[in-house]
Parts: C-alpha cells; sequence; structure tokens
C-alpha cells in the first residue's frame, strides 16, 4: 500500500498524539494546578545508538511577567526530521531568578514553570514543573518520548505562577542551554 505525503503526515501525527497521551497516564498527579509531591511517578527511557545531537543555547537574559498561561521563550525552539521511530531526550537548562517573591513560606508559594512541547504537546513530567522559586540559581530538566518519524518541533514554554496573589512577580532566564538528543 502507497501512502501520500499528507497520509504520512496525519498517520505521524495521529502515533504522536497516542503515545503521549499513553505516556501521560504515568504523569505524577494533579492538585491545584502543581504537581503533588507525595505521588512518585516512575519513568525511564531507555535509547540506543545517537542519531541526532542539537544543542541552542543563549546568554541573554530574558524576563516575563505573572500570567495565566505559559509563553514561548524566544529562542528555546529546534525542528528536526526523524525518518523512523526514535526517542527524543530533552534537556532544558537555565540560571533562573524569580524576582518580587516572599521567601517566608515553606514550601515556597511562588515559582517559575516551565513546559517542553513537541508538536505543540506537552511532554510528560513538564505540564506544570516548578522549575525555579528562589534566588538566582543554576536550574535543569529532563524528560523524554518515543516519536514517529516526520519532522518534530521542540520548543520550551515558561510561566510565572503567583499562587500567593500579594507579589508583584517577575521571571528571568540567564545563560539557558535546550539540548536535544535523537535516539533509535
Amino acid at each position: 500500500m502507497k501512502w501520500s505525503t499528507a497520509g504520512r503526515t496525519i498517520a505521524a501525527i495521529a502515533a504522536l498524539t497516542l503515545a503521549l497521551t499513553a505516556t501521560a497516564a504515568n504523569a505524577q498527579p494533579q492538585t491545584k494546578g502543581r504537581t503533588d509531591p507525595g505521588v512518585t511517578a516512575l519513568r525511564t527511557c531507555d535509547g540506543g545508538v545517537q542519531r541526532q545531537s542539537l544543542v541552542t543555547t543563549q546568554n541573554t537574559p530574558t524576563t516575563i511577567e505573572e500570567s495565566s498561561v505559559a509563553t514561548a521563550l524566544p529562542g528555546a525552539q529546534r525542528t528536526f526530521t526523524t525518518s523512523e521511530e526514535e526517542q527524543v531526550r530533552v534537556t532544558f537548562a537555565a540560571e533562573a531568578i524569580l524576582i518580587g517573591a516572599a521567601f517566608d513560606t515553606e514550601p515556597a508559594a511562588d515559582s517559575i514553570g516551565v513546559e517542553i512541547r513537541i508538536d505543540g504537546l506537552v511532554l510528560p513530567g513538564t505540564g506544570d514543573l516548578a522549575f525555579a522559586s528562589g534566588t538566582f540559581g543554576s536550574n535543569a530538566t529532563l524528560v523524554c518520548a518515543r516519536i514517529p518519524a516526520g519532522e518534530h518541533t521542540v520548543q520550551v514554554f515558561w510561566q510565572v505562577f503567583d499562587t500567593s496573589s500579594n507579589d508583584v512577580l517577575q521571571g528571568r532566564f540567564d545563560d539557558w542551554a535546550l539540548d536535544i538528543q535523537i535516539n533509535n
């Protein structure tokens, strides 16, 4: 059976959606928009031979205000093509600071959240990740998933959460790196 390019694209998107939906079943339960720290969700991603290594870095500070939706981090996006099903492993690291937060609560009520999306879908494990919640420091997260053959885009989104609603907050990333490893 010969498939058209459009048919292969639709099949690839459907397979990716199903794979990410099935993987989301292993994600941690949500409580008030945050991951429940009392529940452990173990995930494994075991890949084989490395096929591609894509790295983007930025050393210019970027600042955002509080928001009810995640915003794309400028420049933190890569597009690549796979010829067969592959494993993608994405690491995002940044120097981060939450400006204007009151650090007198334990655990911290305010934070900078990070989402790593592939083809517009949030990868499990980062949907509400409290990436940074304090003073200036280095932070990192790593996620992985299997993806079908085709063209894919990985993009980092971020958001400032003000759950205590008593501060005017800003989030700042400096010296960040997006590292994408593709394995069979």
